[in-house]
């Protein structure tokens, strides 16, 4: 699986723990902290009073599912479009994890009747406004890392970065085959086909049947033979294939095919990419202060950076579109890239253009904690803000691959 952090620098020069995340579900807690700062706790029942409306607001705890797939399952056992549920955002699939959920025209009742093995209901009322993406302050975290070298390193980082880590986006960001991004700057580079091959050809780290699907694809060219070797889990591809099959050699049409958000994960992966670049380049010249110009955050009611929160104690990076001006590291990483923000405004699918947003450059751990247990490993309990990546965190913490 290709690896979008490889070499991508730390903010801290203390030698990490060692180690990694443990791989069960347990090892890897996530509970959503609402937009009032209250966060959810596993195994806690909720009980809130509501308000008249067309909406029920539930707290889903999960086991073993992602969001989405969760989701899909609870609107099939209710017989309704999972179009009808929304949520402030995804969280892990290998985790344990509590978030707030809403369903469209469902009643409080029918929801907490649900028994779906992974899923539990930890108290639904009614609301007059659904979740939206954004819903929330930040997650609390509890995570455990094994291999550990030395369990007080961990104590060590934080006391040098004062809780501070680069806001790198993750390896979540990038695909479950780290390559969302190199399809991306296929798409945002105009190079249809080669997006398209890499879509459809590469995966390493898969099944055997997903993995000589994709070897036929590679080396026979994708057609109809090439179509019934791809597992129907591998729906996108088929998809992909599919089209091809009809229309030989529309590329554009291809990708077009695709779910609109898809598209958009894959343009955005290449953005953030290219953030993290910038950011690495940044942290290594020592120069993280807000730029001139550049308006910076700061800290919001919770004490989270806040690229909403006015001030100029934390420096804002940016998410590089076709609207973006640049600073001389940016505009080097691009040329490094091949390519110019000009190609973010995508001709041949206008409604992938990217203008460019603001990000901050590091993010905080709140209430950090760290304790060592047994077989050599440590468990870290810490909050972050939305948008922040634990799997980030944990890297900077343990340091596992620094030079």
């Amino acid at each position: 699986m290709a690896d979008a952090m490889a070499g991508l620098a730390y903010l801290s020069k203390t030698n990490g723990t060692g180690g990694e995340i443990a791989g069960a579900p347990e090892d890897f807690v996530v509970e959503e902290i609402t937009r009032e700062g209250k966060a959810l706790s596993i195994d806690k029942t909720i009980k809130t009073v509501g308000a008249p409306g067309e909406y029920s607001v539930f707290a889903l705890q999960k086991r073993g599912w992602s969001t989405q797939d969760a989701i899909k399952a609870m609107a099939d056992r209710l017989g309704v479009l999972p179009g009808r549920f929304s949520a402030a955002g995804n969280k892990d699939r290998n985790a344990v994890t509590a978030q707030l959920i809403s369903c469209w025209r469902i009643e409080p009742e029918q929801i907490l009747e649900i028994e779906i093995s992974g899923l539990k209901i930890l108290g639904c009322w009614k609301s007059s406004k659904p979740m939206e993406v954004g819903d929330l302050l930040g997650n609390r975290f509890r995570i455990r890392i094994t291999g550990v070298k030395d369990s007080r390193a961990a104590g060590r980082v934080i006391k040098e970065t004062g809780g501070l880590f680069p806001n790198y986006f993750g390896p979540q960001r990038f695909g479950m085959r780290g390559n969302n991004h190199i399809v991306g700057k296929h798409i945002v580079r105009g190079d249809f086909q080669a997006a398209v091959e890499e879509f459809v050809e590469n995966g390493e780290e898969e099944s055997s049947d997903s993995r000589k699907a994709r070897q036929a694809a590679k080396e026979d060219g994708m057609n109809e033979k090439t179509l019934e070797l791809f597992p129907r889990k591998l729906n996108h591809e088929r998809t992909v294939i599919r089209h091809l099959v009809r229309r030989p050699g529309d590329y554009i049409g291809a990708i077009g095919e695709l779910p609109r958000n898809l598209q958009m994960i894959l343009v955005q992966s290449y953005q953030s990419y290219l953030f993290n670049l910038m950011l690495s380049e940044r942290i290594q010249s020592k120069t993280l202060d807000p730029e001139r110009g550049v308006t910076g955050c700061g800290l919001n009611e919770y004490g989270f950076i806040d690229p909403e929160t006015g001030g100029n104690e934390y420096a804002l990076g940016r998410m590089i579109g076709y609207d973006t001006p640049l600073t001389e590291t940016e505009e080097d990483v691009l040329w490094n890239e091949g390519i110019e923000s000009a190609n973010f405004r995508i001709r041949h699918l206008p409604a992938l253009s990217m203008r460019g947003s603001a990000r901050p450059l590091l993010s905080n751990m709140k209430d950090f904690r760290a304790s060592a247990r047994e077989n050599r490993s440590v468990m870290l309990e810490f909050e972050l803000p939305k948008g922040s990546y634990a799997t980030v965190a944990v890297r900077e913490i343990s340091g596992r691959d620094k030079d």
